[in-house]
């Protein structure tokens, strides 16, 4: 077993404690590092999520029209399948009119 001298032992005490110094500013650069990228991908999420409701409020609202637009062809069908309809079309598409029908039109 070796004797260290005063000296040596602090060296090695000041190494020892310089190697603790840069390992923990070396870690803490390490978390930082992470902390920021974790940051940075949030940000982007939000922004993805942002885009997405927008997106999504409009497809909502193109989805209420073509209800809308269902309905009225929905209404129309129905429509077309009684004898007011066919009687519409008769006398404006066809100038049918019925026997005992009498017809004024108006002086140019």
């Amino acid at each position: 077993m070796r004797l260290e001298t005063r000296r040596q032992r602090e060296r090695r005490i000041r190494n020892a404690r310089r190697r603790t110094v840069v390992g923990l500013v070396s870690t803490i650069g390490v978390i930082a590092v992470f902390v920021i990228i974790l940051i940075s991908g949030k940000i982007r999420l939000d922004n993805k999520s942002r885009e997405y409701n927008a997106a999504l409020s409009t497809l909502e609202q193109e989805m209420e029209v073509q209800r809308q637009r269902t309905e009225k062809l929905q209404e129309k069908k129905e429509y077309t399948k009684t004898r007011e309809y066919t009687e519409d079309v008769a006398k404006n598409k066809l100038g049918l009119i019925y026997p005992d029908e009498i017809i004024f039109r108006a002086e140019d």
